[in-house]
């Protein structure tokens, strides 16, 4: 039968690599020894573009955006007002962000804090919504609900508004 052959063949190979046990080894040696030098000659490009064509509409946008912003990792936009926290400042940092969503051709998201998400616990389980609402208050109690809630998480503390923001 053809399983028989097949067992023969692996016997036979076995018994071979025994007999010729050191040069079997030898030869594995320096596979692995030419297999690291080799190593050293891997390159590995983790760019997309080697992907598009150079005349590529996607790619033209890209470097366009690489050549204005310097990179195409992410862009920060800086505002300076007396009051980040006036109705006044969030209604143009949201319409800001809003007019970059629009216009930046490729862009993924802009991260405003306009537009940052607040989880809290409560007895249901959790609830997830806008530091700043839809409608934006232009009463004091809430305008100070907003920058607590903002202060009150690190990243955006750290990363969106001064520590200086009134």
């Amino acid at each position: 039968m053809k399983i028989e052959k097949i067992n023969n063949w692996f016997e036979q190979l076995a018994h071979g690599i025994i007999k010729q046990r050191w040069l079997v080894i030898g030869s594995f040696i320096v596979l692995i020894v030419v297999s690291v030098i080799g190593l050293k000659k891997v390159v590995i490009e983790s760019s997309y573009d080697g992907y598009f064509l150079e005349d590529d509409p996607m790619l033209v946008q890209s470097d366009k955006f690489k050549s204005i912003f310097g990179n195409d990792n992410y862009v920060a936009v800086l505002t300076e007002c007396d009051n980040s926290f006036s109705k006044q400042s969030l209604e143009l940092i949201r319409e800001l962000s809003n007019e970059l969503m629009d216009s930046l051709s490729y862009s993924e998201k802009v991260t405003s804090l306009t537009n940052i998400e607040f989880m809290t616990g409560t007895e249901d389980g959790m609830t997830i919504e806008q530091i700043v609402p839809e409608v934006i208050p232009s009463d004091k109690v809430s305008l100070d609900s907003i920058r607590l809630k903002a202060y009150s998480k690190p990243n955006v503390a750290r990363k969106l508004v001064s520590k200086e923001a009134v």
